[in-house]
């Protein structure tokens, strides 16, 4: 762990520069059609120093257990086949914006919590997290940065230190609605280029808003937007100057799980069910020793049942978007010629 040591930032900002591997294994092609305006108009130019670049794909509420990486198999085969994969990996405070701030600042919980609790984004001060995030270490180290998808949960309009330098781009929001329209259909978004907001225009009635449509571009659809959107401004900074760090956050494959619609039907999910593990569905008796708030649970009905299991199979359609997002990120990783330093 570098962030979060008992050291000056700037001694740490040093460290992780100047000790991360000169030469790390790919991270991460959907075919698109992009033009410079979409990312600001920022031209490639000589080719960076040898500092590598970070490609960084982050999911809401996948799970392990119940074999949320399954339907991932691009990212299987272009990540963990061809690179490394935890199996032993712990998060400290495994809930919304408690673990973001912990990934965003490598802070344990009770270093960025609120000081007297005021509700807050979970109990987390922002305060704590913006200006020492990865971000912030890694733009005071000559980054650029590209930040497209959920934040924390309270996220920021304007872009927080890091994101705001001439070539950053900020695209982000809290996760959007847990309903329809608002959260993976029509979201909307801060949108900041440069630092300066974007806009007014079809997408952006209001400068700085981003507002996703529909029957617009990207179907309006959140992981479709932001993928392409991600690669687009990859396609503005790759070959610059600077080396880059992208986020790449999708809602997916958080409720409402509401899967793009050329994967709401007609996949091999179409025919799966949630596992019946040996807890589904226990009994009053075999719940009895538990927590009331378990002990207490009804038996399952069959309509309940159901609602079960196609929110299991939309978990995973939400997740067939994210899958096309990191093959297509790689694939212009590749096609730019910086596969092998990001």
């Amino acid at each position: 762990v570098i962030f979060g040591l008992p050291r000056p930032p700037a001694t740490l900002q040093e460290e992780f520069i100047a000790n991360f591997p000169r030469s790390a294994p790919p991270l991460l092609h959907w075919p698109l059609n992009t033009t410079r305006s979409d990312t600001g108009g920022f031209a490639p130019s000589v080719p960076k120093t040898s500092r590598p670049n970070f490609v960084l794909f982050l999911q809401d509420d996948q799970d392990e257990f119940l074999g949320g990486w399954s339907p991932m198999k691009k990212a299987q085969a272009l990540l963990a086949d061809s690179g490394a994969r935890a199996t032993n990996w712990f998060i400290h405070t495994p809930v919304c914006c408690p673990s973001r701030a912990e990934l965003l600042t490598g802070r344990y919980f009770h270093n960025v919590r609120e000081a007297v609790h005021t509700g807050g984004c979970m109990h987390v001060d922002e305060r704590r997290v913006n200006p020492v995030s990865f971000g912030a270490a890694l733009g005071s180290a000559g980054y650029t940065l590209g930040w497209f998808g959920k934040h924390m949960n309270v996220c920021p309009h304007r872009p927080p230190p890091g994101w705001d330098c001439p070539t950053c781009v900020w695209f982000a929001n809290g996760g959007g609605r847990d309903a329809e329209p608002g959260g993976y259909l029509n979201a909307s978004f801060s949108h900041f280029v440069g630092g300066s907001a974007v806009g007014p225009d079809r997408y952006h009635q209001t400068a700085g808003t981003y507002v996703a449509d529909t029957a617009g571009e990207f179907s309006g659809y959140y992981t479709s937007v932001i993928a392409n959107k991600s690669i687009a401004w990859l396609h503005s900074v790759a070959r610059g100057t600077r080396p880059f760090m992208l986020t790449v956050a999708s809602k997916g494959p958080h409720v409402p799980s509401t899967p793009a619609p050329w994967y709401a039907r007609g996949t091999y999910i179409d025919g799966l069910a949630a596992p019946r593990t040996a807890a589904f569905n226990a009994s009053r008796e075999q719940l009895s020793h538990h927590h009331w708030l378990i002990a207490q649970q009804e038996p399952i009905t069959q309509e309940q049942g159901a609602v079960i299991d196609e929110l299991f199979r939309n978990r995973w359609r939400t997740l067939l978007s994210v899958d096309d997002a990191i093959e297509g990120v790689h694939g212009a990783l590749q096609q730019l010629g910086v596969l092998e330093s990001t």
